[in-house]
């Protein structure tokens, strides 16, 4: 074989070779596309505005690469409204999730034909979100949850103060005192009308009360209203178990708060199963089904109290200092 027709051959060989490598290469990258966003251009996202837990939210969502997301910020701005509802309209999307109640009210208020599940919203604000195509997961734990930081205190705290509003508060005092009994607990409930009645609220129970538990409740818990509660507590001595991290960094002893990273990844099995054709209204909503500890072991040990948890049982804990 001449050395004309051998060159040949090899040129003629590597046009092939690269031709098939670049064959494979879009095949391969068609399917990598495919199985990365098995639902592709299906969901709308609007977020109520760019706050780190939200973000953090949204991340959990698209974190595996099941659904190719539109995201619609709104910046914390009402007015963004008419925009994101335009956005919306030209899209089409099979499925909206709000994440704050911001962007949860704007969906649910223009739109009856697309489901929706909202995100970063407090179970106490849910029914301000009237629709018949709305499910989603709430922002504060299961009262159940709730508890389970009471497991890990020694000695056992017997007597548990509450605050709440009658009239505002959405609180179910019916389980929370069926959950406390089952902890061999007393729960000592001090009633307000408005928020210049928490002073004297908390001079009430001061002297019954082993701890103070605060509950997401917007009746009750506002900026200045925390700070007061967190110096009264602290000035009788009353350990105060909360539902933020948060409030564990200033003072209190104890919290057990939700995974904003993990609230997202629960929502990509509901807008599966919305995808896949259930009904959305047959979807209940959801508490958080991860859940972190946060504790302030000089706080314990200023109180006199133990707090042992096993991280191979709770192996998200955050402790202070």
């Amino acid at each position: 074989m001449n050395t004309q027709n051998l060159s040949g051959n090899l040129k003629f060989g590597f046009k092939i070779i690269l031709f098939s490598c670049i064959v494979m290469f879009f095949y391969t990258q068609n399917v990598w596309s495919e199985s990365l966003h098995k639902y592709k251009g299906e969901i709308t996202v609007v977020m109520s505005n760019t706050l780190k837990p939200y973000e953090e939210a949204y991340d959990g969502l698209v974190a595996d690469g099941r659904f190719q997301t539109t995201l619609l910020d709104m910046q914390g701005k009402p007015e963004l409204s008419s925009w994101i509802v335009r956005e919306i309209r030209e899209t089409s999307p099979k499925a909206i999730v709000a994440i704050g109640m911001l962007a949860a009210q704007t969906v649910t208020l223009n739109f009856n034909d697309i489901p929706v599940i909202f995100l970063m919203v407090l179970s106490s604000e849910t029914s301000d979100l009237k629709s018949n195509k709305i499910t989603g997961i709430v922002l504060d734990l299961s009262y159940s949850d709730l508890f389970r930081c009471f497991d890990y205190i020694k000695p056992n705290i017997k007597n548990i103060g509450l605050i709440i509003n009658p009239n505002k508060s959405n609180v179910d005092l019916g389980k929370l005192e069926k959950i406390a009994l089952a902890k061999n607990a007393n729960l000592v409930v001090a009633n307000v009308s408005s928020e210049k009645d928490i002073p004297s609220a908390l001079r009430q129970l001061e002297k019954s009360i082993d701890a103070f538990l605060l509950l997401p409740d917007p009746a009750i818990v506002n900026r200045e209203s925390f700070s007061y509660i967190l110096e009264t507590t602290l000035k009788f001595n009353i350990p105060l178990i909360s539902y933020s991290e948060s409030h564990v960094k200033v003072g209190a002893l104890f919290s057990i708060s939700p995974i904003y990273f993990d609230i997202g990844k629960q929502c990509t099995s509901v807008l599966e199963k919305i995808l896949n054709g259930h009904n959305v209204s047959e979807i209940s909503v959801a508490y958080p089904h991860e859940y972190k500890m946060t504790v302030n072991h000089k706080i314990a040990k200023n109180f006199g109290l133990e707090i042992t948890i096993s991280r191979e049982i709770e192996p998200i804990l955050v402790e202070f200092p």
